[in-house]
């Protein structure tokens, strides 16, 4: 018998005992399900997030006709937004932002002007509108800033923050958290609405006159049922003098907090 007849015939022997035995062949590059050490599709594969990372570049979350709270945080070593010029360029591109062809299907509702951050409440069709306006948004105020700055370079420390809001009670939440924002970050103290908000359009407050409210270019009128009807009918008014709680974090945020206190 010839050696290239000897070898085959043990490589078959070797195949129909390891069929008998129930043993599988591992893929050379596995899935992590067999033991596999060479990267692929295993459970905690990839870069681990750093710690104050930011927000997590996980997908959107999609969503159809619901509002949005949007976060936008700038990059530290610049003027705060809370300046008279800085504040009225802000403004004057969320004037501009409402009739601008890439913010179509979107609705400015409610904003929040902050020393380091800017709040803003939705309405968009979708989240592909969002993204579309949010961009738009952005570029539009990093080169408004920067001129005025007289500087170059990014001025948004991160991406923007979405929230998508589902029920009545995340819609009051974001509701306070947004118009008394400044109460929180201890920046207006004065009675009444924040004048760098939108809270002078807002004619549900306790402690404020229906009559007493006023236009803002800057927004416009809600039209979905939770910033309508949906937060009145299963949810309490509120004044311009609460003090809203902190945000409730992402899964993500929660693990880096976590972390910071094992390392502490």
């Amino acid at each position: 018998m010839s050696k290239t007849r000897v070898r085959g015939e043990r490589c078959r022997r070797k195949a129909s005992k390891a069929r008998n035995s129930g043993e599988k062949q591992l893929a050379m590059f596995g899935d992590g399900r067999h033991g596999s050490r060479w990267g692929g599709k295993r459970e905690g594969a990839g870069a681990k997030p750093k710690l104050d990372s930011g927000v997590p570049h996980d997908k959107r979350e999609a969503f159809n006709k619901l509002p949005v709270h949007v976060t936008m945080k700038i990059v530290p070593g610049v003027m705060g937004l809370r300046h008279v010029c800085e504040s009225e360029v802000v403004r004057e591109v969320l004037r501009a932002a409402r009739t601008a062809k890439a913010c179509e299907g979107v609705r400015f509702i409610h904003y929040s002007i902050q020393w380091d951050h800017l709040h803003v409440i939705l309405e968009p069709h979708n989240e592909a509108a969002l993204t579309k306006a949010m961009h738009s948004l952005t570029v539009r105020l990093a080169r408004a800033l920067n001129r005025l700055w007289k500087r170059k370079g990014p001025v948004f420390a991160d991406r923007y923050h979405a929230h998508v809001l589902k029920c009545p009670t995340e819609a009051r939440n974001v509701l306070r958290y947004v118009l008394n924002n400044a109460r929180k970050h201890r920046v207006h103290a004065a009675p009444g609405p924040d004048p760098l908000s939108s809270g002078a359009t807002f004619r549900w407050w306790l402690d404020v006159d229906a009559a007493a409210t006023r236009e803002d270019p800057c927004v416009e009128e809600p039209t979905h049922w939770l910033l309508t009807e949906g937060w009145l009918e299963h949810c309490e008014r509120f004044t311009t003098k609460e003090i809203p709680p902190p945000r409730s974090y992402t899964v993500s945020h929660r693990k880096q907090e976590r972390r910071r206190r094992r390392k502490a």
